[in-house]
């Protein structure tokens, strides 16, 4: 038995006949067929004559939306692997004289799309905690990062650098820019999604 207390405000914008709604309780897997919630609300005795009654409403993902957003993710981490691999035998075949580079950080781009795509999207779902859905921003954030990182010296090497084979553009600024720029992602990114899919209350102490 789980047992939270919490409190939980709700606008009520003049001249509205309803209160804004607010989320009261989140789980973000259902492991059981029945459940039986018991709220007890305690109304500040100064607003009670005011509350004429107070509204639920239950929403859940049916299975088919989850099946459905599954196939989807991980048909593009499919599509990745694909491009990667077709890729990688390109890269793998021609000169070493001949690659730029382009060539040489966009195999690398290619390896990072495909962790981008979130190979562990189903763990996320099935088994939802903490650390899956770090991991997950974790693999989003690389890529925007490394990404972030390729924009810059591209930018700074067709005004500098010209057709050259190599750049000397991809130096300790770049690479700290970037690196910062994924530490500061991962944590807002992993700070908004566990907040986003796991209410306090489900994490409450268990009798």
């Amino acid at each position: 038995m789980a047992t939270s207390n919490d409190t939980i405000q709700v606008q009520c914008p003049a001249g509205q006949v309803y209160c804004n709604s607010n989320t009261l309780l989140l789980y973000p897997q259902l492991e059981y067929n029945d459940y039986l919630l018991e709220i007890e609300l305690q109304v500040d005795t100064s607003i009670a004559s005011l509350v004429d009654g107070i509204l639920f409403s239950a929403e859940i993902e049916n299975p088919q939306f989850t099946n459905s957003l599954l196939a989807f993710r991980y048909v593009w981490l499919g599509v990745s692997i694909i491009s990667l691999i077709f890729y990688a035998v390109f890269y793998g075949r021609s000169r070493k004289d001949q690659l730029t580079f382009e060539h040489h950080f966009i195999l690398g781009l290619s390896i990072s799309l495909v962790f981008f795509n979130d190979p562990i999207f189903a763990v996320t779902v099935f088994y939802p905690s903490i650390v899956s859905a770090v991991f997950s921003t974790i693999f989003v954030m690389q890529f925007i990062a490394l990404l972030t990182v390729f924009w810059m010296v591209m930018w700074r090497r067709m005004h500098f650098e010209g057709a050259k084979r190599t750049s000397n553009l991809c130096g300790w600024m770049s690479v700290s820019i970037g690196f910062l720029l994924f530490i500061l992602l991962t944590i807002g990114g992993s700070v908004a999604s566990v907040y986003s899919r796991f209410e306090p209350g489900v994490q409450a102490n268990t009798e």
